[in-house]
């Protein structure tokens, strides 16, 4: 009964939200954060993690540059926004985006390039190994917004969370002879939203 309830009550707001600002004309902005995650877990909150190949690896760098960011609102236009953004554990993981025309905006597509991934492994037959993944190949992501949206308004500054689930990365790679050819086809498939915020400012 309460899911039902819960459930009621986001399409009221939905629904409050269209309406009232369907005639609106103008730009905002809107907000991108990126969550890097290792298995899940926090890169913050995890020294040392096993991957698919049994190396033990100690993080100490994670850097990515989020370009050709297109918005794409639900009557189908879309939005380029021009400019390069660079997205470095743990000091800057945010991107502002603005002058976004007011709409409800239904899809998130970017460039990913330049991908630093740096650390320590240990392996059966190798201790305190320094490793270095450092990909300059361009890969593009794809994401939807639904079923929540992201609203532009004068009063709303809708906030995406992504998930950077850096594992995915190095998926069949082994730290002792990196394929970045691999890496590259993996990098897209790092990226996933979490949730949206429509919080009125």
């Amino acid at each position: 009964m309460k899911n039902i309830i819960k459930s009621i009550m986001m399409i009221i707001t939905i629904i409050i939200l269209i309406s009232c600002n369907k005639d609106e004309t103008g730009n905002g902005n809107l907000k991108i954060h990126f969550e890097n995650t290792f298995k899940d877990s926090t890169i913050s909150n995890v020294p040392t993690i096993e991957t698919s190949n049994h190396e033990v690896l100690t993080i100490s760098t994670v850097k990515y540059t989020i370009s050709n960011i297109v918005l794409t609102n639900y009557d189908g236009s879309t939005l380029t926004c021009p400019g390069d953004y660079l997205i470095d554990e743990p000091s800057n993981t945010d991107i502002e985006l603005s002058d976004i025309p007011f709409g409800n905006y239904t899809n998130i597509k970017f460039k990913v390039q330049s991908l630093l991934f740096e650390g320590t492994f240990t392996s059966p037959t190798v201790t305190d190994i320094p490793f270095t993944i450092d990909n300059n190949n361009y890969s593009e992501v794809s994401l939807t917004l639904l079923p929540t949206k992201a609203y532009v308004r004068s009063n709303i500054t809708p906030g995406i969370h992504m998930n950077t689930e850096l594992s995915k990365s190095i998926e069949g790679v082994s730290l002792t002879n990196i394929n970045l050819n691999i890496i590259t086809t993996n990098t897209p498939t790092m990226f996933s939203v979490e949730h949206i915020h429509n919080d009125q400012n």
